[in-house]
């Protein structure tokens, strides 16, 4: 069942989306502080902010379940950084961006000191576990940051960002203490002084001579209550820690990876679906499990699982603690890299296309998105299906992946329709394109048998292996 379609005339259109990771930037060139702070240390921290874009780009776009290749889609998105060297280099929390399922190499970096001028600037390399991107840019020269070995003020600044200003502002600690498998800190403040507890996500931590100690990365709602407000941050060793790795071998820091989806409820951990070939599967972990415990550490949310696997990092051991049919059960892996999905957006314009003929400026859309994977290897273009797309196509199953586009010359092309619903290969169900791309080189030699549903009908295809792993290579 296909969309209406409207007629739309794009040939070569570039289209730029923005994304702003936090309120609406400054157009001045220096944002205003509020709070009391030495005038010395004002100066240091004004001079040592930078703004950042990053960009990326993406083969291609989805219209009205048309695929596009001609259109040229970039991601952007624009952070603030702080240089913490005086050779210029910048440390970014890109967060919201994606990172470790990004390739660092298709990523594109711009500075500037505020006054809207961006120069290029040469990524050093991405720490994926953590989000952060390190940066040298020669226009900050001798502008770094004083840093702060450790937290120790009862009363640190919090320097946050919101309508165009630098706001810093005095805060109690009731209490710090490290997390055994996660790179942040738990930050416990009195939630008195606090006007919007959110505001402080993304805030610099700095002592009172104005020395940085730490990031702010998350807000604990399920922990925090009217007298406190429990907080992760980012500590300023861990932030150097990886600027000095990433320094060093100018490469990646990968992020681990153990292959499962969750029931997205609140205060539960149940795995909804396990990736063939992963380290979950190789644990023994299956559909319906409930994860209790990291290393013998209880789970209190699922963005702290999320977080522990990453940062354990590829090639560690993780042991894991579960509930299975009313039994406790130990099980343990060795976590691999996050596979790297090279993702589109696809975008429901509500207002009129440019004429035809390619455009030499951004264009701003006002867009819906939603997420799909190419696969260039087999030519095709795929959209997860969840409940609402299994509705419209008249399906018994959530789980699959809708084939959007299909490649004239590609391998698939010869077996596969558009809206045609993968599900199923050598009799493993396929929930993601991970799923999909972890299957299809396990089979060496012979035949592939898939499932798929065609016009609300099951059917099978045996499709020829060897043309798959040619077409890999």
């Amino acid at each position: 069942m296909k969309r209406k379609a409207r007629q739309v005339h794009l040939k070569r259109t570039f289209i730029a989306l923005v994304l702003l990771a936090a309120a609406t930037l400054p157009s001045r060139a220096q944002s205003e502080f509020e709070g009391v702070i030495t005038q010395s240390a004002k100066s240091d921290f004004r001079r040592s902010l930078a703004r950042v874009k990053l960009g990326f780009n993406v083969p291609g776009v989805m219209f009205q379940d048309r695929f596009l290749p001609d259109v040229q889609l970039e991601e952007k998105a624009e952070y603030w950084g702080v240089v913490i060297d005086r050779r210029g280099l910048i440390l970014v929390h890109a967060s919201g961006f994606g990172l470790f399922q990004r390739d660092a190499k298709n990523i594109r970096a711009a500075t500037s000191r505020g006054d809207g001028n961006y120069r290029p600037a040469d990524l050093l390399g991405i720490d994926k576990r953590t989000e952060l991107v390190l940066l040298h840019s020669n226009q900050f020269h001798n502008s770094n940051l004083a840093l702060a070995n450790q937290l120790e003020d009862p009363e640190p600044f919090f320097a946050s960002y919101a309508g165009g200003k630098w706001y810093l502002k005095k805060h109690r600690i009731l209490s710090m203490k490290g997390e055994r498998f996660l790179p942040e800190s738990t930050l416990i403040l009195e939630s008195s002084r606090l006007d919007d507890r959110q505001q402080l996500v993304g805030s610099l931590v700095l002592n009172r001579k104005g020395r940085l100690a730490g990031l702010v990365t998350r807000f604990k709602e399920g922990l925090s209550s009217r007298a406190k407000a429990v907080y992760r941050i980012l500590p300023t060793p861990v932030l150097l820690a990886s600027a000095r790795r990433i320094g060093n071998t100018r490469r990646t820091i990968e992020a681990g990876w153990l292959g499962i989806m969750l029931d997205l409820s609140p205060g539960i951990a149940r795995l909804t679906d396990i990736l063939h070939h992963s380290p979950a599967e190789k644990a023994g972990l299956q559909e319906g499990d409930v994860l209790m415990k990291i290393g013998g550490q209880p789970l209190n949310c699922l963005e702290d699982l999320g977080m522990a696997i990453r940062w354990t990092g590829p090639g560690s051991k993780l042991d894991l603690t579960i509930a299975r049919a009313g039994r406790i059960r130990h099980l343990s892996t060795v976590l691999q890299a996050h596979p790297v999905e090279n993702r589109i957006w696809a975008i429901d314009i509500r207002e009129s296309l440019p004429a035809q003929g390619r455009t030499t400026s951004p264009v701003q859309l006002s867009y819906q998105k939603t997420q799909l994977f190419p696969l260039p290897q087999l030519g095709i273009v795929l959209e997860p299906l969840n409940a609402e797309l299994a509705s419209e196509f008249g399906l018994p199953v959530h789980k699959g992946l809708i084939i959007r586009h299909l490649s004239n010359d590609s391998p698939a092309f010869h077996y596969f329709r558009t809206d045609d619903v993968v599900i199923r290969i050598n009799g493993q169900m396929i929930c993601c394109a991970s799923g999909l791309h972890l299957a299809l080189p396990q089979s060496r030699k012979g035949k592939v048998v898939i499932d798929f549903y065609r016009d609300g009908e099951l059917q099978s295809v045996q499709v020829n292996a060897a043309s798959f792993r040619r077409a890999k290579r």
